[in-house]
């Protein structure tokens, strides 16, 4: 972000110096990529430069208008979307975020843009748990995939360690997402 050292020429700069050195795609996530002011414009010229872009967001600042121009650049973009109300507010540590997310999730689809779920999973959480946020993503949002991480204790996860995943909910997760993959054989989980 501008305020912590980045100004539009620098990432500009930056997006020149990754085409020369060949890439094929830049993801643009955060922080959150939508509060800088020049996202567009930056956007713009990445397309321009290197053409296959993403970009990652919570979602909750997209409007129609944000979302109708994000379109014009983007094919596709990811939004995170860290399970059902509860967990994904207590996971962002902002009440309300999560209907402020669904509602950038609808808008999103609207402008038509392809929208990937990211969900970070956290400890405590059980087959029920997995069980409603599926039905959730592929009953009511009309979203492309989902792709599940574990919080990595790094930027603001590292304040939350109480959700970090350890070995043995590592191995009973890769047994609900399993799961998950096979009672959804239509939906792409990644």
């Amino acid at each position: 972000f501008e305020d912590q050292g980045l100004t539009t020429t620098e990432i500009i700069r930056t997006i020149d110096e990754v085409d020369r050195l060949g890439a094929e795609n830049i993801i643009f996530s955060g922080g959150e990529p939508l509060l800088r002011t020049d996202i567009l414009e930056i956007l713009h010229y990445a397309k321009q430069k290197i053409g296959d872009i993403d970009l990652c967001t919570n979602g909750t600042h997209l409007d129609s208008d944000m979302a109708s121009s994000l379109a014009v650049e983007l094919g596709e973009i990811s939004i995170s979307l860290n399970g059902t109300k509860k967990r994904h507010d207590q996971m962002c540590g902002t009440p309300g975020a999560f209907e402020r997310t669904l509602r950038g999730i609808e808008v999103a689809v609207a402008a038509g843009l392809e929208v990937h779920l990211i969900m970070v999973v956290g400890a405590g959480m059980t087959a029920a748990d997995f069980d409603e946020f599926m039905a959730l993503v592929v009953e009511k949002l009309q979203v492309h995939s989902l792709s599940m991480l574990r919080l990595l204790p790094i930027g603001r996860g590292a304040g939350l360690k109480e959700h970090l995943v350890y070995r043995d909910d590592r191995k009973r997760y890769c047994s609900y997402v399993h799961n998950l993959r096979q009672r959804y054989l239509q939906f792409p989980i990644n």
